[in-house]
């Protein structure tokens, strides 16, 4: 059996996305060894409030597609916050939104 760990190691995703499709496409990603940053408006993603909770209480669907990623909570429309993302040429991540 092959493994597809390790095939994006390297690779530097921003996952701009919420709910179901983008972070599902990103955990992928992850699984794959790509570095997952996601970035959440200040009240997080949507999808916190949604569907089952785990047994500690915490939102299973949220906590399920978004393993493997570091999240980070940005207001992209206020500038100082916008600044905060530098994409430089040489090592631009590949986007998700």
């Amino acid at each position: 059996m092959t493994t597809m760990a390790g095939w994006l190691e390297g690779i530097t995703i921003l996952d701009l996305s919420q709910y179901i499709p983008g972070p599902l496409a990103s955990l992928m990603l992850a699984d794959m060894g790509a570095r997952v940053i996601k970035v959440e408006p200040p009240n997080g993603d949507p999808m916190q409030h949604l569907g089952p909770r785990a047994p500690e209480g915490g939102p299973l669907f949220y906590q399920t597609l978004n393993a493997g990623k570091s999240v980070v909570r940005l207001d992209l429309k206020a500038p100082e916050d916008l600044s905060l993302i530098h994409i430089s040429e040489p090592t631009r991540p590949r986007l998700i939104s």
